[in-house]
């Protein structure tokens, strides 16, 4: 009797590859996440903290799931890279979209304070010793 593969836990994260598209939550008290492609040999998943473009500066965000896809193909920027740090779990993701539906809040508003340090995202400078 042959066995099935065990079904995918829920807090499995959902993973995009290479050229999909994926909505970026921003830390900043905005309604919704901003499409963003993923870049070429690389894929994503949701709880990923990555750096993205935002006008003419480089914001950090949070993957949150699949974009829209509801502008233009040709607005659309890619995402520069993801941080070298571990992902926001699903529970920390649902946590902070329950937080802002309580306290009636913009989901970024929210995000701002779990990545209130955004310095500790980035590798620690190298120290020269003698």
């Amino acid at each position: 009797m042959p066995v099935s593969p065990p079904p995918p836990s829920e807090d499995a994260p959902e993973t995009f590859a290479a050229g999909a598209l994926v909505s970026v939550r921003l830390p900043l008290p905005l309604g919704d996440g901003y499409d963003y492609r993923v870049p070429d040999e690389l894929t994503l998943g949701a709880g990923d903290i990555v750096r993205v473009p935002l006008g003419n500066r480089e914001c950090s965000g949070v993957v949150w799931g699949p974009g829209a896809g509801d502008i233009e193909a040709g607005r659309i920027k890619t995402v520069i890279a993801p941080h070298d740090c571990p992902p926001l779990s699903g529970q920390t993701l649902k946590f902070v979209e329950w937080v802002a539906n309580y306290a009636m809040q913009p989901i970024g508003a929210v995000l701002k304070m779990a990545m209130s340090v955004p310095d500790a995202l980035d590798a620690p400078k190298p120290r020269i010793a003698y």
